[in-house]
């Protein structure tokens, strides 16, 4: 039996190139979302915080940028918002293991 959750990916969210310097990074992604016209999110800008909880609310949420996505939420915003989609982070430092950080 499967033990995991099915994950339905046309319903994902994404923060795309927040710092608005990855001129590249932002133009592959293009190239991916072309396929997947149901993805919703933002590219190019900074979120305010509550634009970047909603995009935890569906079922995928794919950030690519620099670092972890980190500076966006912090440990203790996890607290009280209940998050429960796949997280799918692409960074520079997305794979780095730190003590007590998201």
């Amino acid at each position: 039996s499967n033990h995991f959750p099915m994950t339905n990916i046309n319903k994902t969210m994404f923060l795309v190139n927040s710092g608005n310097d990855l001129v590249e990074t932002e133009k592959n992604f293009y190239k991916i979302k072309e396929n997947y016209p149901s993805w919703k999110g933002i590219v190019g800008r900074k979120p305010a915080f509550t634009e970047f909880i909603s995009l935890l609310e569906k079922e995928v949420f794919l950030f690519m940028g620099h670092g972890t996505g980190s500076a966006h939420l912090r440990e203790r915003d996890f607290y009280g918002n209940h998050i429960k989609c796949l997280m799918m982070l692409f960074g520079c430092s997305s794979a780095a293991m730190t003590m007590g950080r998201c």
